[in-house]
Order: structure tokens, then sequence, then C-alpha cells
């Protein structure tokens, strides 16, 4: 898959999420997860080692973010900076893979993605007042997390 591809298909995921309403790190403040967090172990059984666990911190980080844009309002996304570290996710790998390799773990990169972003839509609307409590909280101080709420 092409660069070029790959940035016109993440630009998409992002717009399309963005558009689609208004305007499990460590570091993310804690969400009613109690009902969800079977749904979330079952999630981190299945992916195994596709990514290091700082790369894990920030794809969470980021579906998390847009889930806030999605949910809350009074919150925007810088659309650019989530396609560019989207982008590095998807194409940093640790060793050289065979093109249909690099398909493969591309594809379960965004499957991880959209994973989590629906995690955080569904405890975002078991409570949604503390959700978005959550992401102003995160915008006010995100210390070592790259923040993409505007």
């Amino acid at each position: 898959m092409s660069r070029r591809l790959i940035l016109t298909a993440v630009s998409g995921v992002v717009l399309a999420l963005s558009a689609a309403g208004p305007s499990f790190a460590e570091n993310i403040p804690p969400i009613a997860t109690d009902p969800l967090n079977g749904a979330w172990e079952d999630l981190a059984e299945t992916e195994g080692n596709l990514l290091s666990g700082a790369q894990f911190a920030q794809l969470t980080s980021l579906a998390y973010q847009t889930a806030v844009v999605r949910v809350c309002d009074s919150h925007t996304l810088d659309k650019d900076a989530v396609g560019k570290a989207l982008d590095k996710l998807l194409t940093e790998a640790e060793q050289k893979l065979a093109p249909e390799q690099q398909d493969e773990r591309t594809a379960a990169i965004l499957i991880a993605f959209g994973a989590r972003y629906g995690l955080f839509i569904a405890e975002a609307h078991l409570d949604k007042k503390t959700f978005c409590g959550s992401a102003a909280t995160l915008k006010e101080g995100a210390d070592n997390l790259p923040l993409f709420l505007k």
C-alpha cells in the first residue's frame, strides 16, 4: 500500500469520524469502564504484539480524543496532527515487512483504532458527563500525552 494511499485512508477515517458529530492508556483519565472491562480485556488479548506498548497507548489516545469530539460539545480535533500520528503508527514497523504483510499490519492497526473508538463511544454513553469531564481535564493538563483536542 503506497504512502499516499495510507494518508488518504487515514484522512478519510479522521474526516468521517469528526464529521459524524459535533464539533486505555494509563494517562487518560478514568471513565466509567466497569461494564466494558471485559470488552477491553478481549480486545487486548486479540492484538498480541501488533504494536509496542507506547504505540498502543498512542493509538488508544487517538481513539479516545476522536471519540471525545464525536460525543462532547466544545471540542474539535486537530485533523492534520491526527493524520500524521496515525500515519506514523501505520508506517513505523520494527522490521522490514513484505508488501502484503504491511497491508495486513495496516488493516489490523486501523481495526484496532476502530475498536477503541467504538469502546470509547460506548463508555461515553454510559456516563456522558464524566466522559466529557475527563476530556476537559485531559485538555487542561496533557502532561506527556500528545494532545489532538482543540
